[in-house]
């Protein structure tokens, strides 16, 4: 049936292939960065518009945005009363778009110059409605894993579509018709949320395009996002975040489905306010406030079978939020503040056109005891850093948590903005701790193939890649630079990369850039399985 409705769909219409939708407000000289990527497209002008909708600029704004529509056949302005939120002026662009995919760009954001050429040929060859492309943040981190490989079939419950909900998509302009898929107007929190999640409910495919830098997110400094004012607890836990998880609840049975699509607010936008450097920098009448609106969403709208779904560090504060610890909230964040990761690079070596790193990494609080664990049966448990009570098992048991642990090195052109992940064979290893538990290792393999670092996307010529490496286990996202091991680096065979030691003794690599622009992403779950057989004593196997 879903075949057939997409052999019925209509033909392609005659306007542009992509409308880009860009709501602004006061932008200044920050829109210059986004007119030159606009301009520079790859895409023929002929073949998109621009949509610019004025929310009442007051600083000279309005008056260039007239100026380019024109000297731009391709440039439309509307000019509205100011709004004070981006998802009216994104609506009055919907409306008056004419393409058969939009773009939300956000005024002070870019694209690659190859950008709408690119992920418009991709939707069309994957007949997709939505496409997720790959972003970069720019003065800011954004969530990289979800870009570790093109997908393009992707599934809502399974793959990492919800995982990034920035409006920054391309979506087929008749879906958002036929399903009457707006932004919330007015000032509403989590507004693009509501709108992708009503997307990606209405889509028959959704797509992940990770192969090129599609958008780059910025962070500038004097630039102030809406979203970034200060949030009332209220209105963001009782309203917005109801208001999303209404839309789950209408378009999902009660179920496995749902509790792990629902699963990501409940960590991500939920139980995180009471975690971290979040949770430490309120003041206490605050932390109380935030505390009573996560409990009264926690309890109301989500079932425990949801927490199964989380990571475990938000599985034990799932706990104490249900049991109304507060105070074992705080000192958790205390305990695990300046939590990270250290790296260790145990051996480089060249190897067929390739240079190969054996590497580790671990948790550690702080003070840089490390983060303990302990064989329970066949199963690995946390091993807190203070008295929290008693903990159900469910929340403390990691063994499901670590065999989806996965480590990359992360390689980065020192021209480009953007980190490329290779794929880490290996395996978590536990170390024991004279009677107090064991370490939790995380060893694994990398080769960094030479054509593919000088095929890594940027300008023909000689560059420098810097190696990074990153651990993404038990719900932490940590990246350390790789230092180059004591016994240095070998001598350089006749061809491949060339490794060598920075003045801070940090590993990195010269190659010739080949020009490319784009990099397949296929980072896969075989990629990450352990090569050669046992991955050594301790190892944490299915």
């Amino acid at each position: 049936m879903r075949l057939l409705s997409r052999l019925r769909r209509a033909p392609r219409p005659s306007g542009p292939k992509i409308s880009v939708v860009v709501p602004v407000f006061n932008t200044g000289e920050a829109l210059d960065e986004l007119v030159r990527s606009l301009e520079g497209q790859s895409m023929p002008a002929a073949d998109f518009e621009v949509v610019f909708v004025d929310d009442g600029s007051t600083d000279g704004t309005a008056e260039r945005l007239d100026a380019l529509a024109g000297t731009h056949g391709n440039f439309v302005v509307h000019h509205i009363p100011n709004s004070g939120w981006p998802g009216t002026p994104r609506n009055v662009g919907l409306g008056a778009a004419r393409g058969e995919y939009v773009a939300f760009v956000d005024h002070d954001d870019y694209l690659g110059p190859r950008g709408l050429e690119l992920v418009h040929a991709f939707a069309v060859e994957h007949r997709s409605d939505v496409v997720i492309a790959r972003e970069v943040g720019v003065g800011r981190s954004i969530g990289r894993f979800v870009f570790r490989r093109t997908i393009p079939d992707a599934r809502l419950d399974e793959d990492p579509v919800v995982q990034l909900l920035t409006p920054h998509k391309i979506y087929r302009r008749a879906m958002l018709e036929s399903h009457r898929i707006r932004f919330p107007p007015g000032k509403v929190r989590l507004e693009d949320h509501q709108f992708n999640v009503q997307a990606f409910f209405a889509a028959e495919r959704i797509s992940i395009y990770a192969d090129y830098a599609y958008y780059h997110w910025t962070r500038r400094a004097g630039v102030v996002s809406a979203s970034s004012e200060r949030f009332d607890p209220h209105a963001y836990f009782a309203t917005a975040v109801n208001a999303v998880l209404d839309v789950v609840d209408r378009h999902t049975e009660p179920g496995e489905r749902r509790d792990r699509i629902k699963a990501y607010w409940l960590g991500k936008k939920v139980l995180m306010h009471l975690s971290g450097r979040a949770m430490l920098g309120y003041s206490s009448a605050r932390r109380e406030q935030v505390f009573r609106e996560v409990h009264a969403v926690a309890v109301a709208r989500f079932t425990p079978e949801t927490v199964d779904h989380l990571e475990f560090s938000m599985r034990v504060r799932a706990h104490l939020v249900r049991e109304q610890r507060l105070d074992l909230l705080l000192a958790l964040a205390e305990a695990e503040a300046g939590l990270t990761a250290t790296v260790l690079a145990e051996q480089v070596w060249y190897e067929e056109g390739a240079a190969a790193v054996r590497f580790s990494m671990e948790l550690r609080y702080g003070d840089g005891s490390p983060v303990l664990f302990r064989r329970a049966g066949d199963s690995v448990v946390w091993v807190p850093p203070l008295d929290l009570g008693a903990l159900p098992r469910s929340a403390i048991d990691v063994t499901a948590d670590l065999l989806a642990a996965r480590l990359h090195l992360l390689v980065r052109r020192r021209d480009a903005p953007e980190d490329h992940s290779v794929c880490a064979a290996g395996a978590p290893r536990l170390v024991p701790v004279d009677g107090v538990g064991d370490r939790l290792v995380f060893s694994g393999v990398a080769r960094l193939d030479g054509e593919e670092l000088r095929a890594l996307p940027g300008a023909t010529g000689p560059v420098v890649v810097d190696v990074s490496a990153e651990l993404d286990a038990l719900g932490r996202r940590v990246t350390r630079r790789v230092a180059v091991p004591a016994q240095g680096v070998p001598a350089r065979p006749a061809t491949g990369p060339e490794l060598y030691t920075t003045q801070l003794g940090n590993l990195s690599i010269r190659v010739r850039a080949t020009g490319a622009d784009l990099r397949p992403a296929r980072c896969s779950v075989e990629a990450h399985s352990v090569a050669g057989g046992d991955p050594g004593p301790g190892a944490v196997r299915p």
